[in-house]
């Protein structure tokens, strides 16, 4: 079991019943075979431990932009799950011909991952991506807590 340095807790609601969506090695295969390039090693275990899930109270988490603006992580994405928050489903959805999938969402955005397994952010509506983090794990690192967020 890997340690992740953000709690997290799973998705309600009667069709998440309270648990995580990880998903299996084949699906993880099947992701990277879809987008074309191996993911992190560090990343596949966040895959295969929570998948579907989200960061546990104070509500958001957030990661701060060199603007000094901020956006909250609503959402991580992981195994299929019939509505909306299927890794598979993203990872077709490449940006102006940029091979990236979404991993996560937010209030006002999407976040991805590309070939270089970097984090980037695109803001809904701005169509301009920026890159957050070199990986994964330093994503996650980077990651406050804001506890007067509402």
């Amino acid at each position: 079991m890997t340690e992740f340095p953000i709690d997290l807790k799973p998705l309600g609601g009667p069709h998440y019943n309270g648990e995580f969506w990880p998903l299996t090695p084949d699906e993880v295969s099947s992701l990277e075979n879809t987008i074309g390039w191996k993911l992190d090693p560090y990343y596949i275990n966040f895959l295969l431990e929570y998948g579907v899930s989200r960061p546990v109270l104070p509500r958001r988490i957030l990661h701060e932009f060199k603007d000094d603006d901020a956006v909250a992580i609503a959402t991580f994405y992981g195994a299929p799950d019939g509505v909306s928050k299927s890794i598979l489903s993203g990872a077709s959805e490449f940006l102006d011909g940029t091979p990236l999938f979404v991993f996560a969402d937010s209030d006002n955005g999407l976040f991805f991952m590309n070939e270089e397994n970097q984090v980037l952010f695109e803001r809904a509506g701005v169509n301009e991506l920026h890159l957050l983090a070199d990986s994964f794990s330093d994503f996650l690192q980077a990651l406050v807590i804001d506890e007067n967020y509402v």
